[in-house]
């Protein structure tokens, strides 16, 4: 796939997600036209393959990138589009130093960690007249794509009960580096089981829109010694129905899924076996790691191509940073 609209690209941050972004990107928009440049905060994370395995490959040759001395540098090369794949506290703190119109930011979720701060970012983007999509990936799973299908077309009739459930364990999501070190792991980075797993409940509100109302339990789990909580169960009430998300990022028991009852029908999403299911229906999609980050930048690619285009994804970060901050 071809673009020659963008000519400078900066990724901020490449530790497993930018890396990924990186990887992605030049593998699908290899256009020879493109100035792709990065800077690196820490520099801590080695090269990563498609595996996540560390080598001794080099970034800037492999992906034919240049590495910048400063974050001043970033700024003033004027990037066509920026992505931000930084821990979640210092969004704003970059987005603001970015000033050339339609500019484009695609930034990983969540889009900032207090409501504060996504007023600042909105009101900059729209002084600048720059774009800015959150990554989300999550909404490009075929499970998902299907369900919203269905729910347009009233395939569950009167919807009665919606539960998602999140289970993974963080000591193994970078298996390179100490958990105790990531921004998940950390309150002052932006981290939290809330805002670092909050897939569920931007999928909650692209399914059925903003509930009336909504309640959080958090919990931590004191064995880890960690200032965040690891443990959600949100309660989001609808006009006729009622939501339940649970999340947990220190379970080993890894789960992804979700059920939707309705008077006429009932799916179940299986996003770790990948099955979906309802009544005689039993479908498996079989899914690589990259699927879905590959959706997401092609559709944002094309979709930046459109002048209408300012934000995208972006519609669930305030009532995302309500719950995370509820406590």
């Amino acid at each position: 796939m071809q673009n020659t609209k963008f000519k400078k690209i900066l990724f901020l941050g490449l530790g497993g997600a930018g890396q990924r972004h990186l990887r992605i990107f030049s593998k699908y928009f290899h256009n020879k036209d493109f100035a792709k440049y990065a800077y690196r905060f820490k520099k801590k994370t080695p090269f990563l393959d498609k595996n996540f395995k560390p080598n001794n490959k080099k970034l800037n040759e492999v992906y034919k990138l240049k590495i910048l001395k400063s974050f001043q540098q970033a700024v003033t090369i004027n990037p066509d589009i920026i992505f931000i794949s930084t821990p979640s506290s210092i969004r704003y703190i970059l987005i603001k130093n970015f000033k050339k119109n339609k500019q484009i930011f695609f930034v990983e979720k969540p889009l900032a960690i207090s409501i504060k701060e996504l007023n600042l970012i909105k009101k900059h983007v729209k002084k600048y007249k720059q774009r800015i999509a959150v990554l989300f990936q999550k909404r490009f799973h075929p499970h998902n794509v299907l369900t919203i299908k269905k729910i347009k077309e009233g395939f569950f009739g009167k919807i009665l009960f919606v539960k998602f459930i999140t289970k993974s364990f963080m000591p193994h999501w970078h298996t390179y580096e100490n958990f105790r070190k990531l921004y998940a792991a950390k309150k002052n980075l932006g981290g939290g089981v809330v805002l670092t797993e909050c897939h569920e409940i931007d999928l909650c509100l692209h399914f059925f829109g903003k509930p009336i109302k909504y309640n959080i339990y958090l919990a931590k789990r004191a064995k880890y010694k960690l200032d965040i909580y690891d443990q959600a169960k949100i309660y989001l009430k609808y006009k006729k129905f009622n939501v339940l998300i649970e999340i947990d990022f220190l379970n080993k028991n890894t789960q992804r899924s979700y059920h939707i009852f309705g008077t006429k029908n009932f799916v179940i999403s299986d996003q770790v076996t990948n099955i979906y299911k309802y009544k005689n229906y039993r479908k498996f999609y079989k899914l690589n790691n990259d699927y879905l980050f590959i959706k997401q930048l092609k559709y944002f690619m094309l979709l930046s191509e459109n002048k209408n285009f300012s934000e995208a994804n972006t519609s669930s970060a305030k009532t995302i940073i309500n719950l995370a901050n509820s406590v």
